[in-house]
């Protein structure tokens, strides 16, 4: 777990934390490490209703904004954790890793992620998925990653969609709960509404 957290941490800087991040996301858990590579234990970055409470704030805030043309889809991803392949998810994170020095330094390799999906597979008994308990942080980490890798490709989408008028977009999210928001400039002839 530490070796995922340590070799993600620049792609969950540049991804999710920054104020200008299309993405906003929540999730029950921060995993955090001081400069001496402790993990930060205490209620801010454990506990689920704080991050839950400012995503209900956040989208409420969306959904009350009515100066403006908006598209709310919401999705939901059925059974995530028991869904995701883990296999699948590590090799695609690390075509997103951007810097050779963290993936050598933390041993980020083909063999180390055919090691830990094997492992997971052991835990699922022999099917995909990550297993989770009550206040889970290391399933919660690993499924925020899973979705930041479905976010950046939804992003793509949008962003290469050429939809006439759009004039914003984010993605507001709590784990799997995803709310894809599109902002439209007031058009007169509504019929200008084409995605190519």
């Amino acid at each position: 777990m530490i070796n995922i957290f340590h070799v993600s941490n620049d792609f969950v800087k540049e991804n999710i934390f920054p104020e200008s991040s299309k993405i906003k996301s929540f999730y029950g858990g921060l995993i955090n490490y001081d400069d001496s590579n402790n993990i930060i234990l205490n209620s801010d970055n454990l506990y689920y209703k704080k991050q839950y409470k400012e995503f209900c704030k956040l989208l409420l805030t969306y959904c009350k904004d009515v100066t403006t043309k908006r598209i709310v889809f919401k999705l939901d991803i059925q059974n995530f954790f028991d869904s995701i392949n883990v296999k699948t998810f590590l090799y695609t994170l690390k075509k997103y890793i951007k810097y050779s020095v963290q993936k050598n330094k933390y041993n980020f390799s083909n063999n180390i992620i055919d090691g830990i999906s094997e492992f997971y597979k052991f835990l699922m008994n022999g099917n995909d998925g990550i297993p989770q308990s009550d206040n889970d942080l290391c399933a919660s980490f690993m499924s925020s990653l899973y979705m930041k890798l479905i976010d950046i490709e939804i992003l793509d989408i949008i962003v290469n969609m050429e939809m006439e008028g759009l004039k914003d977009y984010h993605i507001v999210q709590y784990c799997d709960d995803t709310y894809i928001i599109l902002d439209f400039e007031e058009i007169k002839d509504e019929s200008n509404y084409i995605i190519r």
